[in-house]
């Protein structure tokens, strides 16, 4: 008896793609189903091609290769960009094409709302085709960081005890320049003076960006403010650990689980309501007493937070 022997990796072969992907392989209902899409209708751009310059890739195609990584759990663009070179069922679905991992990422930034609007019908389409069970959900946060530095976000505090600060360190160097006054040596003291006037001129300077940053606060409602990353804000990451981050809440269906609907949020999971108020949408009535006793167990929650995503399922079912 002998071990099975392979191909050898030297011989050619007369060999289609399309018989490698069965006929019931999902690749073919995300290719037909794209296929179907008004993809200018949905907002996204480089649909039609200029007559001057090498050719982009279109759209569909790199729609296609998206939904291929939603349903297969591949987010990021890097292993995105692997599956193009080893995966025989990508290799089908994108024509052999093989974009970069920053072509992949430049087509999610610059097509956001369009990729927004294609999802929703996707999901649409696969409640239509029974992929969601509507009776167990999971709900979870991510943080994902910002860029932008602790020191680079602010509160009302901070502030304060940045400008504090800042006002002692002037009082000193002010202090400084009355011995420079007093001192016998006039050529060093004129060189010190001229010294802690730059240093005086730069704390002004820090402290007049910090007063903007703390009237910005009061006249605001945001009770944070980020210089960087505008939009992220300070949260607990782990335990007590906080980063300056995001938090990508997510509802799965426990069938095949899959992502029913995203959200990203600046506020910690004790806080947001956003991932509730999800929970309503395309499920019956009927399963919301179970829905609740789920969440609740969790206590991710506050009372006041629970009560809210209530009072906002209750409006969107009328």
């Amino acid at each position: 008896m002998n071990f099975q022997q392979g191909t050898s990796r030297e011989q050619i072969s007369m060999l289609s793609v399309d018989t490698l992907i069965a006929a019931d392989n999902a690749v073919r209902v995300i290719d037909l189903f794209v296929d179907l899409l008004d993809l200018k209708a949905l907002g996204f751009n480089k649909t039609i091609c200029k007559q001057e310059g090498r050719g982009p890739f279109h759209a569909k195609d790199m729609l296609k290769l998206y939904y291929y990584g939603y349903l297969n759990r591949i987010r990021s663009s890097r292993k995105l960009e692997t599956e193009c070179e080893r995966n025989v069922e990508v290799w089908w679905l994108m024509h052999q094409l093989k974009p970069s991992y920053r072509t992949i990422a430049d087509f999610r930034k610059n097509n956001d709302d369009a990729l927004k609007n294609a999802y929703k019908i996707f999901i649409s389409f696969l409640k239509g085709e029974d992929m969601f069970s509507k009776e167990v959900i999971g709900i979870d946060g991510t943080k994902l960081r910002a860029q932008n530095n602790k020191k680079n976000n602010f509160n009302e505090d901070k502030l304060k005890k940045h400008l504090a600060n800042i006002e002692d360190k002037i009082e000193t160097y002010l202090k400084e320049l009355d011995e420079c006054d007093a001192a016998e040596d006039r050529q060093a003291s004129e060189l010190k003076k001229k010294e802690v006037h730059q240093k005086l001129e730069m704390l002004r300077q820090r402290k007049g960006n910090y007063e903007q940053l703390n009237k910005k606060l009061t006249e605001g409602d945001d009770k944070q403010i980020s210089t960087v990353d505008e939009e992220s804000r300070l949260l607990t990451v782990k335990d007590n650990i906080a980063e300056v981050s995001y938090n990508i809440q997510a509802v799965s269906d426990s069938k095949h689980s899959l992502i029913v609907e995203f959200d990203t949020v600046n506020e910690s999971d004790q806080h947001c309501n956003s991932c509730f108020i999800f929970c309503f949408h395309g499920i019956p009535v009927v399963s919301l007493t179970y829905i609740f006793r789920t969440l609740f167990s969790r206590s991710i929650l506050s009372f006041s937070a629970h009560h809210a995503a209530i009072s906002s399922a209750l409006k969107l079912w009328g």
